[in-house]
């Protein structure tokens, strides 16, 4: 071959044709098959000095809170990065080093009428619809009141030894657990919508609404006269009010545009302005209070009062807002439309519908502010729970979380030690890319540490597409994890793809076992990437030829075209570090000449 070019240099169609430098008896072109290793080394890189390492082992070995550490490469040793889980249902990750089997449910009732409230009275537990109130002994569900459609009711409230339940008719109910008694207002207000019993230091107090807008007191609401006719105390810019409840025994109200606080003078003070919800009737009107603190939401939004100040945090994936401490508050896990919402001393219940599905999620917080939520309650079910209540009956070992779905089943889970489990839970991790998304790799291997118990049982799943469904782990019938304790699964073929999710499914027949889950390792490698590098040095004669080559580093937007002395054209990009200008013998000119070390990538 005869010519005086070696190869042919094109960036964005201006090409040169150069030589390449001759010493030793041989040109300076080398090419090379070496798969590259990530340039940052908590990606899996070697470190300085030492050779690649593709191994990929990734360990979720923690699991506080839901949350595992994903390590892998020469720096599994280090902390890790942090993933929560990707989804699930049924299941509590609110204790460390567990994911557990969620509970099962007993199915109390039925019952007819808009579900409003759950609460108790006199060691029962009271529902409350539109138009009839059952209560729950433990075992026997009663209807006790039927308003035959003629009103509906609106919330109830204990104050003393009576039940008292709020109508849109200008009236209300005193239930004393066997006779209801309609006690009329006697006066011009338009309605008794909602009530609160405020215990006071000397005598309680009961408070109501009247007018949409105004409260009212009374410390015998058991007939009519207890309640003054004039002087009732307005809130905010005349907005109906939506809700009445306390916290530390200060009265906050709610209406459609804030939450508002009453003190001792009956002096008005709305809460932090910027917390102002959607204006909308039903602004704040989903809340559960302990008297230590209560939760409200519209139906989007969650707003929290305790009694050392006030804290606002949307659960929508878009939020947060920034609670009083100004920092975000975790809200990563829960997503959809508010339904209801039941809190005790331990954790807080919240009832979401995302679209044609319906979860309870349980809330603990973690530190000041920040909540992880678990998707506990997974209700298998066209309805929602639309009122849900926390209660605890002489005799119940534990709490009981009551729950009233939009068709009026009621339904009941033990919130603590719960004696049966839910028929399946499962847990999906995050996505497992050693943030390296577009190299190859290779899985086959998953080691798993679990609890089994009765006929509790574990199945390991996987997908490599989010749109794709999940397949068994070692194939039809094989991911299955049997032994309480130590389960290891090792594909023949390793599974092909640049991120993956597992699965674990658990489940049981009747609700007696349980299957929990405490850690687990993925083992996987990266695929060598065969393309070509290209290390040579060319010889530049002019200033024409020396621009054009430093214009090659890889700043530059395009694409580079190497075509060697034998035809064959290469897509390339210049090493970072490159051109380095050098000052070499040349055997062709037997003397000393510039030349330009480069060494090039080819990509696909």
């Amino acid at each position: 071959m005869n010519q005086d070019w070696d190869i042919k240099i094109d960036l964005d169609g201006t090409e040169h044709k150069l030589r390449l430098l001759q010493s030793e008896g041989r040109k300076h072109w080398v090419v090379r098959e070496i798969p590259p290793q990530p340039r940052v080394e908590e990606e899996a890189s070697a470190r300085l000095g030492e050779a690649p390492l593709n191994n990929l082992p990734f360990e979720m070995d923690n699991w506080s809170w839901g949350v595992g550490l994903d390590k892998f490469g020469l720096n599994r040793n280090d902390p890790g990065h942090i993933f929560r889980y990707f989804d699930g249902h049924g299941i509590d990750t609110s204790e460390p080093n567990i994911v557990r089997h969620g509970p099962g449910f007993g199915q109390t009732g039925t019952i007819t009428g808009t579900p409003l409230q759950v609460l108790l009275f006199k060691n029962k537990v009271i529902f409350l619809t539109a138009t009839k109130l059952y209560d729950w002994n433990g075992s026997t569900l009663t209807q006790r009141i039927d308003n035959a459609g003629s009103f509906d009711h609106l919330q109830m409230e204990v104050f003393g030894t009576n039940l008292y339940i709020a109508q849109d008719n200008g009236q209300y109910t005193r239930w004393d657990g066997s006779t209801a008694t309609a006690i009329s207002t006697g006066d011009d207000q338009s309605e008794s919508s909602y009530f609160l019993s405020l215990q006071g230091a000397t005598e309680p107090l009961m408070v109501k609404v009247v007018n949409g807008n105004q409260i009212d007191t009374s410390t015998d609401p058991s007939s009519a006269t207890g309640w003054a006719t004039t002087g009732q105390v307005k809130v905010g810019d005349g907005a109906p009010i939506t809700s009445l409840t306390s916290v530390s025994g200060l009265l906050f109200v709610t209406t459609e545009s804030g939450i508002f606080v009453v003190d001792s003078e009956d002096v008005v003070v709305e809460l932090y302005r910027l917390l102002r919800t959607r204006r909308a009737a039903g602004a704040f009107s989903i809340l559960a209070s302990s008297g230590l603190e209560t939760w409200y939401s519209d139906g989007k939004d969650v707003f929290r009062v305790i009694a050392t100040g006030f804290e606002v945090f949307d659960i929508r994936n878009e939020g947060p807002f920034l609670n009083i401490d100004e920092k975000p508050v975790n809200v990563e896990g829960i997503r959809g439309d508010i339904k209801a919402i039941a809190l005790d001393l331990d954790a807080v219940y919240i009832s979401v519908q995302q679209g044609a599905d319906h979860f309870i999620y349980k809330g603990v917080e973690t530190s000041r502010g920040i909540f992880t939520w678990s998707p506990l309650i997974n209700e298998n079910s066209a309805t929602v729970s639309t009122a849900l209540g926390i209660i605890k009956l002489t005799g119940d070992a534990e709490p009981v979380l009551y729950t009233i779905d939009s068709a009026g089943a009621i339904l009941s889970y033990v919130l603590k030690n719960w004696p049966t489990f839910r028929d399946d839970w499962r847990i999906r991790t995050p996505w497992f890319t050693a943030t390296l998304e577009t190299w190859d790799k290779l899985w086959d291997e998953v080691t798993a540490f679990i609890e089994l118990a009765g006929d509790g049982a574990m199945r390991l799943f996987y997908r490599t597409n989010v749109a794709s469904g999940t397949v068994e782990f070692n194939g039809g019938g094989n991911g299955s994890m049997p032994t309480d304790g130590v389960n290891n699964i090792k594909l023949a073929t390793p599974i092909a793809g640049q991120r993956i999710q597992l699965e674990f499914v658990g489940t049981t027949a009747g609700g007696a076992g349980s299957s929990h889950l405490r850690s687990f390792n993925l083992e996987g490698r990266l695929i060598p990437d065969h393309r070509r590098t290209f290390d040579f040095r060319v010889v530049a004669d002019t200033k024409t030829e020396t621009d054009f080559i430093y214009s090659l580093r890889t700043d530059v937007d395009s694409y580079i075209l190497i075509t060697d002395r034998f035809g064959t054209q290469y897509k390339t990009f210049i090493i970072p570090g490159f051109p380095v200008e050098e000052e070499l013998f040349d055997d062709l000119r037997q003397e000393p000449v510039r030349t330009y070390h480069l060494v090039a990538r080819e990509v696909g």
